[in-house]
């Protein structure tokens, strides 16, 4: 179980580096007279198709200049500010879009989001939720194509509150990167995913689905590169727990860091309304039944 305290390293074994799987190679083997044409043709096709296949020219680790960074976490519980505001680091390139800075316009291009803010709860979660078993050859090369022309410089940062769903893929697609993911109060994640439309009981079902898909992964993909942070910290003390994450990822934490994040935090950072407090008494009632136990496990509180 996960400490109930403040912010939490969670821990684990690493998980094991995935390499493509050579395909095809049998079928695209040399077989005419124009022998030096064909493996040439071969090389180029596998090359295209599977970047690290056996005969294929070594693809990038990563895009970029070093391991990405990806960030996770229930929508509405603090994922949008927190891509802004560490995407401010200079060494960070923040490939989102939209004003909540998200990743999911490459994403959707294979795992389309029709749930409406729904994608932990049956049955949106079945088509959702990704493990290492879905990294086939064919989409991890997909995918690696798609962030590597998103991100030709710069560590990549890429945030959508889905990863949370899809942490063993993530890990599939890039053995060496990081992945912050974001824990808030459940009441207020709830109150405000009601405001977004989001209707009872999908609203708290979303927080608890989130939470007890993602904690479990990040914990199995290890302490050097799984972080849990809690959104309430970083209203708290937001300087320190980004250059805690910098720190944890291995970026710099220099002068020139330091005055990009302070200057993010003092231009975006505001203290977010209390949904919770306008909810009535009864539906409150209504969402502690749903997250209580996860609530309380959390260390957040369980009263109206």
């Amino acid at each position: 179980m996960l400490s109930a305290t403040s912010t939490t390293r969670v821990c684990h074994t690493e998980a094991e580096p995935f390499h493509a799987a050579a395909l095809f190679t049998t079928a695209l083997a040399p077989r005419n007279h124009v022998g030096v044409v064909w493996a040439a043709e071969r090389r180029s096709l596998l090359a295209r198709l599977w970047p690290g296949a056996a005969g294929a020219p070594a693809e990038a680790p990563y895009p970029g200049d070093g391991p990405p960074v990806f960030l996770s976490g229930c929508n509405r519980g603090g994922t949008s500010i927190l891509s802004l505001l560490l995407g401010q680091h200079p060494e960070l390139h923040n490939i989102g879009r939209g004003r909540h800075h998200e990743g999911q316009w490459i994403w959707n291009k294979r795992f389309y989001d029709w749930s409406h803010h729904r994608w932990a709860v049956e049955p949106w979660v079945r088509r959702m939720r990704k493990t290492s078993d879905d990294a086939t050859p064919r989409l991890v090369a997909y995918f690696r194509r798609a962030f590597a022309a998103a991100c030709p410089s710069g560590r990549l940062l890429e945030k959508t509150p889905a990863n949370a769903v899809r942490i063993p893929f993530i890990d599939r697609l890039y053995p060496d990167c990081y992945v912050i993911h974001v824990l808030r109060d459940g009441r207020h994640t709830a109150a405000s995913l009601i405001a977004r439309g989001v209707k009872m009981p999908y609203a708290p079902q979303q927080w608890v689905g989130v939470h007890s898909i993602a904690l479990p992964d990040l914990e199995r993909l290890g302490p050097a590169r799984g972080l849990l942070v809690r959104y309430e910290e970083l209203l708290a003390s937001p300087l320190e727990l980004l250059l805690r994450i910098c720190r944890h990822c291995g970026l710099d934490e220099g002068p020139a860091a330091r005055e990009a994040l302070a200057t993010a935090i003092e231009r975006h950072l505001e203290v977010p309304c209390d949904r919770w407090g306008a909810l009535s008494s009864t539906e409150r009632q209504r969402i502690l039944a749903i997250i209580g136990d996860l609530q309380q496990a959390l260390g957040y509180p369980v009263e109206e």
